[in-house]
Order: structure tokens, then sequence, then C-alpha cells
């Protein structure tokens, strides 16, 4: 917008050189779809992130790989505040028989049988989502089928003979598996939910959140521009929302990742997804805010000319003009004294000049001679009034008062020697 009072370019809210403030237009207005803009783009940056994560995680069958590759005697877990091993942890809350030792129950956690049950569920997933076969769960009887296909390994290991008893106090103990499997299949099964899960994990949706966020900066920037305020400051905002919820990511994956103790570094692949997905968010948001930042400073700077007032501008515009009439009024003044003196010395000087010379002017001539006289004092007068420099196209003749043109030497009334 312009200013209203130097008409200088302003933005609104902020303050014009000439010290007038700009009004917010349309403020309100404004700051809600600012709202807006930076809610739906928290929400698209995390989604992007898990999205994109979860996709590359399934995708390169990166847990398979890494249940695959654990040692699972070494995986460490909290009993009373301490760190035991898995093994320990399973013999003295598990285990009540004093025939039966750690090894031994460190020989049933290296058999592959438990990681390929749980690799098989894995690969089952994997295909659910990206070539639509059937739902994988887990059940209680899933885990009594697996427990009695292994009877043998578990006799030889820990004398456990797997029964009917024993299967029935599982159930009891896995009866949180069957209400999980119920509920998913009661809601999250139905063509709506297995849809979206699929599209949450589909490379389109991926592109279709990186659009949105595209679309979120055009559209807080073409507000901003509607509405007469900097573009510049919604790419700073959008950049600093945009920021914020990858660095809330980024930071804690990347601090578990170099504080995660060694036995469960294996699984800093599964981290490193979202290490790289958020800290590449993270990056491209530095980028727009400098990129903003710099912009902002770089803007060509208009020529700083002093701005007045009302008031000093009428002071300087009324001083010049003075000058000029002060200037006018001298000059006049100054050539009409000059004159004035011209013309007595003239009538002095001409005081002898003999008669035949000098023809006689009648009482026609003299009131003719007085009405030219007059006729060119009211013209001074009148350009003086004006203030406007006086400089007539005629000279007059100092004897008869005649009227001749500028440059002639003579009078051409009475012949009179005429001064230029």
């Amino acid at each position: 917008m312009d200013c209203k009072i130097c008409g200088r370019k302003v933005y609104a809210g902020e303050m014009c050189s000439c010290g007038e403030k700009a009004p917010k237009i349309r403020g309100i207005g404004v700051a809600v779809n600012s709202i807006i803009c930076g809610f739906i783009l928290v929400i698209t940056v995390l989604t992007l992130i898990f999205s994109f994560s979860l996709r590359q995680i399934m995708k390169n069958d990166i847990l398979q790989n890494t249940l695959n590759d654990i040692d699972l005697t070494e995986i460490e877990v909290k009993d009373s505040g301490k760190n035991v091993k898995l093994d320990k942890y399973i013999y003295d809350n598990y285990i009540a028989d004093e025939r039966i030792t750690v090894e031994n129950v460190d020989n049933v956690l290296r058999d592959p049988f438990i990681k390929n049950f749980l690799i098989e569920k894995l690969d089952g997933i994997k295909e659910h989502i990206f070539n639509g076969g059937e739902i994988v769960y887990i059940s209680s009887e899933d885990i009594i089928e697996l427990m009695d296909n292994n009877r043998s390994l578990l006799y030889n290991e820990v004398e456990l003979d797997f029964l009917e008893p024993d299967k029935k106090e599982l159930r009891e103990n896995l009866s949180g598996l069957d209400k999980l499997y119920e509920f998913y299949k009661e809601h999250m099964t139905g063509w709506f939910m297995d849809s979206y899960v699929k599209t949450f994990f589909s490379f389109a949706f991926v592109v279709f959140l990186i659009v949105l966020l595209v679309i979120i900066l055009a559209q807080w920037v073409l507000v901003y521009k509607l509405n007469e305020r900097r573009m510049l400051k919604a790419l700073k905002k959008y950049s600093i929302v945009f920021i914020v919820p990858a660095a809330l990511i980024f930071i804690p994956t990347t601090i578990a990742n170099l504080l995660m103790p060694k036995s469960l570094e294996i699984f800093g692949d599964v981290l490193f997804p979202f290490i790289i997905i958020s800290g590449a968010l993270v990056a491209t948001g530095i980028i727009l805010l400098v990129l903003s930042i710099i912009l902002a400073d770089s803007r060509p700077v208009a020529a700083s000319e002093p701005i007045m007032t009302i008031e000093e501008i009428n002071e300087e515009t009324s001083e010049p003009k003075n000058n000029v009439e002060n200037t006018n009024d001298n000059t006049v003044e100054t050539e009409i004294k000059t004159s004035i003196e011209s013309i007595e010395k003239d009538a002095s000087d001409d005081s002898g000049i003999s008669e035949w010379a000098r023809p006689e002017a009648d009482a026609s001539d003299n009131t003719e001679v007085d009405t030219e006289a007059k006729e060119q004092v009211a013209a001074v007068n009148t350009d003086m009034t004006e203030n406007k420099p006086v400089k007539s196209e005629f000279v007059f003749c100092t004897a008869c008062g005649s009227k001749n043109r500028r440059g002639s030497k003579f009078c051409t009334k009475c012949g009179n020697k005429l001064r230029s």
C-alpha cells in the first residue's frame, strides 16, 4: 500500500520512513490463516516422517534383518531397577526347577525357531500391505502351536513336557493377544481402514505429502501478498514451523542411536530411516529460513531522501518565492529609479535646445503623452504586483514622451536623441 502522508510504498503494520505507521488490513483473517497453515504443516511434516520411515523399514526388510542378526541372549531388560540379560531374567522369574540352568535357557533362546516365527509374521504383514495378501496377526493359539512344534527341544533343554494343562495356562496368560486381535478384526479390517493403512505405506502418499508442503507454502505467501504484507515474512514463519516437528523427531532418534547400549546397537538400523528423513527436513527448513533472512537483508533500499513535514514543506516552498519576489522588486525598483534619474538629467540637459529643434506640442499631444505615460506606469505597477521583472519593448522620448521602439536612435515625433 502507499503511505497516506508521503505516498511511498509501505507494508501493512510497518512504519514508513516519514514516521507514519501503515494500518494492518484484515489482521484477524491473516492471523487465522497463519494458525491453520501452521497446524496443517506440523501434521504434514510428522506424517511424512512416519510414512516414509515405516515404508522404508517394511519395504527393505529392516525388521526381519534385525531380528535375524540379533542375539536374544544379549538383550538386556529391566529387573527391579537393574539391567539384566534376557536369559537371566527368564531363569530368575520363570524357572523353578534347580536342575535347569541359565545355559539351558540360552540354548532355547539361540534356537532359530523363535526368530523364524517372528520373521514369518513380518513377511505376512509386508505382503498384506504392499501386495494385498491376507491379514496377519498373532494369537495365543499361534504361540501354543509354536511351543507344541518344538516340544522335543524344550524337553531336552529344560525338561518341560508341554501338556494340555500347560497349554490352558498359557492361553490365560496370553489372553491379551486374543483381545488385541478381536479389536483389530472389528475396527481395523474394514474397507476404509484397510485402504488407509495401505495408502499410508504407499509411495504415492509420500509424494502427496511433499506436494501438500509446497501448496501450504504457496498459499501462505499468497495471502501475505494479497494483504499488503512482506512475502518473506511468510517464508520465515513457514520455515520455523517446518523445522520444529522435524527437529522433535531428529534430535531424540539421533541421541538414542548414539547412546544405545551395545547389546541393542542392532536396532540402529530401525532408527536410521527416521534419522535420515527428519534430518533432511530439518536441513530443508534451515535452508528456507536462511534464504528468507538473506533475501530480506539484500532487498534494494530506496535512496534516502529527507522527509519533511507539511510545515517544513511550506517553509521550504515559501522561502524561494519570497526571495524571487524580493529580487524582482529590487530589480524593478532599481530600473524605475534609474529611468527617473535619466529623465530628469535629460530634461535639464535639453533645456537649452533651440526652439527650431523642438516642434511645439499642442494640448492634445500633451494629453496623449500623459495618457501613454500613465498607461506605462500602470503597466509597471501591474508587473510589480505580479512579481515579474519589467522589460519593455519600447523606449520613451525624454523631451516629448513619445513611444519609440527599443533600439531607435532618435524620437520619431520630435527628433530628440534617444538613450538606449
